[in-house]
């Protein structure tokens, strides 16, 4: 298992112990820290991940929240320095069943994955 794949299967389970539709903050050093996976491919799989409806992205611009897809550019979302540099991710219905597959898979209920 490649560690973009590890990140993706923590991460994902990670946030689907929380209800749905809940918004996390986070700060990428803190991600990148804690998934071992460095910067720009934090930034790149997690963007990765949002335009395949697994997690939605949002960060605070000063004046407001915009989607992920709404920013400039990617180190205008990820590097910004209002909100103490937080983005906001919620896990989508695709990313809870990738969470729950992965969840089979540890206790063997899944054959092959």
């Amino acid at each position: 298992m490649t560690s973009h794949q590890q990140f993706k299967d923590q991460f994902l389970s990670a946030l689907a112990k929380f209800q749905p539709g809940t918004i996390l903050h986070y700060r990428l050093p803190v991600l990148e820290q804690q998934y071992g996976v460095q910067s720009p491919h934090c930034e790149e799989v997690l963007l990765q991940w949002a335009s395949e409806s697994l997690i939605d992205i949002h960060a605070y611009n000063g004046q407001e929240v915009l989607r992920w897809n709404h920013w400039p550019s990617q180190n205008d979302l990820f590097y910004n320095t209002t909100d103490g540099g937080h983005i906001r991710i919620n896990l989508l219905a695709a990313g809870a069943q990738h969470a729950e597959l992965v969840r089979k898979r540890r206790i063997g209920f899944v054959a092959g994955a």
